[in-house]
């Protein structure tokens, strides 16, 4: 029996960018979340697509631009 075969084995697990799909090695930074990450490719076309949506298209049902906003600093 080998020194290898007495170690425990430890899992190989690669984090990806939950959007995507890539890799971290091949992305320049990776944002971890509550069991998600997010390539900092996929925060800039994110990005660009909430700047250049026009307001109110595409929000989720109720969320108006100010209840989002007060919602993100802390007022309701």
């Amino acid at each position: 029996m080998g020194n290898d075969e007495r170690l425990p084995r430890m899992a190989t697990t690669t984090a990806v960018c939950s959007f995507c799909l890539r890799p971290a090695s091949e992305v320049r930074r990776l944002v971890a979340g509550p069991g998600v990450y997010i390539c900092d490719g996929c925060v800039e076309r994110c990005d660009g697509l909430v700047r250049t949506t026009p307001d109110g298209i595409g929000r989720a049902p109720g969320v108006t631009a100010r209840s989002a906003s007060e919602r993100v600093s802390g007022e309701e």
